[in-house]
């Protein structure tokens, strides 16, 4: 009579394990690794997967693109000067016709009081019907003031007629100035001259 005694070992993963003459393999863990189809009895170590670009190109502008984006940005540029230098030209044609019109009030407030055209601008100036000449903002220059002049009128009888008791001798008795225009060259942005304002 065979008697079988009980045995007792370890397996791989370190467990007693007790069987009577036959050996009972343990269950093992099979894992399977991210690399490999072979089974192992230890935990794999976690893998970190880097997906690769699907494509060899490069992150990025093409030329095509950056000349799309410059050619727009340049459309842009030039509305926005032409839109800004229209604006300044108004502002000086708005600037030309205020002048003009305040050289006229002094010339008629100078014929009012005077029975007579001042004989240039600086006339006005010294008879305190404007304060300065003002500088023609086409021409940035107070010195192209075109004066138009109209010959005087007297309607007393020469010497000893019929004038008032202040009319005044001593005033030049040759053309005066009726009216002033500008000087400056083109037009308006509305297509009229600058010199018939």
């Amino acid at each position: 009579m065979v008697k079988l005694m009980p045995e007792t070992r370890r397996d791989g993963c370190g467990l007693w394990v007790v069987g009577c003459g036959t050996a009972r393999t343990p269950h093992k863990p099979q894992l399977t690794t991210h690399n490999s189809q072979l089974t192992t009895g230890r935990a794999a170590a976690p893998t970190t997967h880097n997906p690769q670009p699907t494509t060899g190109r490069a992150a990025g502008f093409t030329l095509i693109e950056l000349l799309v984006v410059v050619t727009i940005v340049g459309l842009l540029a030039g509305i926005a000067v032409v839109n800004v230098l229209g604006a300044q030209r108004k502002a000086a044609e708005n600037v030309l016709k205020a002048d003009l019109a305040l050289m006229r009030q002094g010339i008629d407030n100078f014929y009012a009081d005077k029975q007579r055209y001042p004989s240039s601008l600086e006339e006005l100036v010294e008879a305190k019907y404007m304060r300065r000449i003002p500088v023609d903002p086409i021409t940035k220059s107070a010195d192209t003031w075109i004066p138009v002049t109209e010959e005087v009128e007297f309607d007393g009888g020469g010497f000893g007629g019929s004038f008032g008791s202040d009319f005044d001798y001593d005033a030049p008795t040759g053309p005066g100035i009726a009216d002033v225009k500008s000087g400056a060259e083109g037009e308006t942005l509305d297509g009229v001259p600058y010199g018939e304002l």
